[in-house]
């Protein structure tokens, strides 16, 4: 058996195998045709002389505009949660976009879930 020994470069920011409910694809085949129809959220994560910076972002899936984001030192759920909710004061209030991720369990917790923006 091979092992791979080479060394991570950075943090692990995707854990999808966990129990928590992970939803169909709706962006697959869906024509978009403006803004403010199809979010998507990511998280990234910078070094920093004092550890991890871990950036959650929403983007527009249409525009690809940037329309929320947050930095925590943890990967916990909250700082997708204030990006989210940072792009929830920009969306106008007959908007309902699908917000799409990688099923990342900040993604497909219950704080999530539970959040109404």
């Amino acid at each position: 058996m091979l092992v791979d020994c080479r060394r991570r470069r950075g943090p692990r920011t995707t854990h999808s195998r966990h129990g928590f409910r992970k939803y169909t694809n709706l962006l697959k085949d869906r024509q978009l045709t403006g803004p403010h129809q199809a979010w998507r959220g990511g998280i990234t994560y910078v070094r920093t002389d004092e550890g991890w910076l871990y950036v959650s972002l929403i983007s527009d899936v249409w525009s690809r505009k940037i329309v929320g984001y947050c930095g925590a030192e943890t990967l916990e759920p909250v700082g997708g949660l204030r990006a989210l909710a940072m792009a929830g004061k920009q969306l106008p209030e007959d908007a309902h976009p699908i917000h799409h991720s990688d099923c990342g369990i900040q993604y497909c917790c219950f704080e999530l879930l539970k959040s109404k923006v």
